[in-house]
């Protein structure tokens, strides 16, 4: 079924790299080298280290969650003195109540992380970019930032409290406030001088005005992520599409625009009655509203002033009925 949904030029790029094309299952036998600091232990810190330790009720499945990511070498046992220690968070899976989804709450080593600032690209870039694009591909890479290596030196603020002892992330992981920021800027300088592909954080898009350029294009990405051992999981990469979904905008040859459903969401928010509400729907209005609409910002003028002033409900409510 797979050979008739993929173009052949595709599939024949594709088949070169099925080395880092791989499954949840087999990340383990190939992880990224590239090696990322997140908390520089000279720097002055904002907090000092805390450790946190809270009684929480343990399930059965931990026990092999965390071998399952000892055995990955994505978390480590923690040995000697140690400034920062965390607490989990162990929540169910709403789908499956016999599956659970691990945390480390990071929120007090957090406060001694400088965090990063790096550009992203703006929507309206974005729409430039792509402007002359006609074919797509989204890649999703296997695991996110757990392929990103820890330095030692940034390990031991991970470090975090289980009923087996203290263990630590010797990979990027979620609850490290500037992942993201890390993550973000770790992937562009890896695709830095490449034509046809913009990544925002782990969102990574190729494109082409034609095939020949998009099947170009693609094969140079996966030569340079080969190259730095990164791999991708292929179920969710999505190849050659005219037409693709990308930071929750749909982009074709000729259209930009929001998803259906983000549209939907827009439809069905209630008439706000307090400052908060009046904060969510002046998001979700430049989010639709702000690169579509001509003459936005005057249009939404009352309700930015009025959010400004934090006026009470009830002249919210008598500006929204007009």
């Amino acid at each position: 079924m797979e050979a008739t949904l993929i173009p052949i030029g595709v599939r024949t790029v594709r088949d070169v790299y099925l080395d880092i094309l791989v499954t949840e299952r087999d990340w383990e036998i190939s992880k990224g080298e590239i090696v990322v600091t997140v908390h520089d232990p000279q720097a002055t810190q904002s907090s000092d280290p805390v450790e946190e330790i809270q009684a929480y009720s343990i399930p059965h499945q931990l026990d092999k969650h965390l071998d399952k990511d000892e055995e990955m070498g994505v978390i480590e046992k923690a040995t000697g003195p140690t400034p920062w220690v965390s607490p989990l968070v162990i929540v169910p899976k709403p789908k499956n109540p016999d599956e659970i989804r691990v945390f480390v709450d990071m929120r007090a080593p957090n406060t001694a992380i400088r965090r990063e600032k790096h550009n992203t690209p703006t929507l309206n870039e974005l729409s430039i970019t792509l402007a002359d694009a006609k074919y797509f591909i989204k890649i999703d890479l296997n695991q996110g930032y757990n392929q990103l290596e820890l330095n030692e030196e940034s390990r031991y603020i991970t470090t975090f409290a289980t009923h087996r002892g203290l263990y630590r992330y010797k990979r990027l992981n979620f609850g490290v406030n500037n992942a993201a920021e890390i993550f973000q800027e770790v992937i562009r300088q890896t695709l830095n001088g490449l034509s046809g592909v913009i990544n925002v954080s782990d969102d990574i898009l190729v494109y082409g005005k034609s095939k020949e350029v998009h099947n170009q294009n693609l094969r140079k990405v996966l030569e340079r992520l080969r190259s730095k051992n990164l791999t991708l999981n292929k179920k969710k990469c999505e190849f050659m599409k005219p037409s693709i979904e990308f930071l929750e905008h749909f982009f074709t040859a000729e259209v930009f625009k929001p998803c259906p459903s983000k549209l939907q969401k827009f439809g069905e928010m209630p008439t706000p009655t307090r400052t908060n509400e009046v904060r969510s729907l002046l998001g979700m209005m430049n989010f639709c509203g702000a690169h579509f609409i001509p003459g936005y910002a005057t249009l939404s003028y009352e309700l930015r002033r009025l959010h400004r002033k934090t006026q009470r409900s009830n002249g919210l409510r008598s500006m929204m009925k007009h």
